[in-house]
């Protein structure tokens, strides 16, 4: 990564997930913010021992529902059953509070939420869509959201944007094939 150091600094935005070392993870966070760089995080797969604060520090965190109950470590295991967190404000509030400067909570068939620090909480209603298979809907979100915000868009405009590439995805099956291109996006948006 500091290899690339040149290439990232030019960058409109880098986004990040999980699936490489957390260290690296850490790494390219720090390195984006002393370059005043915007990052985005989609926390998945949520480590089992939880995610390490440095990770916290992006300018948006982008989980699901069930990851973001997993990073504030709630159990759901038969022994342990705790009331599940429907509360929108709490959720997006424990996790700002941890380093975040937004979250942008993706719901599934119930849209999205925009938290931020400035206390702004936005609802992102749903779009009605055919639903075929759910797979890549959360990386068409957070890639589309990327974009949007690399063109310029006001971040709740960019969580709008981002939600219908990931109702978009949901019509096809399968994960490359079913994400979406800009046209069908901009269609459901009209719609």
């Amino acid at each position: 990564m500091d290899a690339a150091e040149g290439v990232i600094a030019e960058a409109a935005v880098v986004v990040l997930q999980l699936e490489i070392p957390l260290e690296t993870v850490a790494h390219v966070i720090a390195l984006c913010q002393r370059l005043n760089v915007f990052t985005i995080l989609d926390p998945a797969p949520v480590p089992p021992k939880g995610m390490p604060r440095a990770l916290y520090g992006v300018d948006v965190l982008t989980p699901n529902q069930v990851e973001a109950e997993a990073l504030l470590e709630l159990d759901f295991s038969r022994d342990a059953m705790p009331k599940r967190l429907e509360d929108r404000k709490q959720i997006g509030s424990e996790l700002l509070a941890r380093g975040a400067k937004t979250v942008v909570l993706k719901r599934g068939r119930r849209g999205a939420v925009l938290i931020d620090r400035d206390g702004m909480i936005r609802t992102i209603k749903p779009l009605k869509v055919k639903i075929v298979d759910t797979t890549a809907a959360g990386d068409a979100f957070t890639a589309a959201l990327a974009v949007a915000h690399a063109e310029g868009m006001e971040l709740a405009e960019a969580a709008r944007f981002a939600n219908a590439a990931g109702a978009a995805c949901c019509e096809d099956f399968g994960a490359q094939p079913a994400l979406p291109a800009r046209e069908a996006v901009e269609r459901l948006l009209r719609e």
